[in-house]
């Protein structure tokens, strides 16, 4: 997997460096595209077959409702629908339990459905302190570090 479909960049060519390293990761960079397609997309509430391969779940032991995404959050709260307009992630509705409810801070388990890379859940915003890890085509039936305290997401060892 390249760097550029980890990070969810398409219709470019990738170089990295230092610098590009450091503007890929700050919310600004592509965050408008990644973050309309995770707010907007038919993936995230399919059930079956869904492109993308993150799930988070309401409840414990992957119970509930749950929101499916397929590329970084930089801050479950505040996704870019446009440069100025922001919007929160929530789950999907009519699922159960959390239906329509915000991910961010209310999520207890997840599923990550990603064939090669790790799914990083983080305590705060951007990408910043304690996370749980879920391993490629692995779950956590209840986090342990972020449990009900899940601000950003991000993959891992791709």
């Amino acid at each position: 997997m390249t760097i550029a479909k980890a990070w969810g960049i398409r219709g470019a060519a990738v170089s990295v460096s230092a610098a590009a390293l450091v503007a890929f990761t700050t919310p600004q960079a592509g965050a408008v595209d990644t973050d309309v397609l995770n707010l907007t997309s038919s993936e995230a509430c399919k059930q079956i077959g869904s492109k993308f391969d993150m799930t988070f779940y309401y409840n414990s032991g992957l119970e509930g409702s749950w929101r499916k995404v397929g590329y970084a959050v930089y801050d479950m709260n505040n996704l870019r629908l446009t440069s100025s307009q922001f919007a929160p992630l929530k789950y999907c509705s009519g699922f159960g339990a959390g239906s329509g409810q915000n991910v961010k801070n209310n999520s207890a388990s997840g599923w990550n459905d990603h064939d090669s890379c790790d799914a990083a859940v983080y305590y705060n915003s951007g990408f910043k302190g304690k996370r749980d890890v879920v391993p490629s085509n692995d779950a956590v039936s209840r986090w342990e570090n972020v449990y009900n305290e899940n601000a950003s997401f991000q993959w891992v060892n791709c």
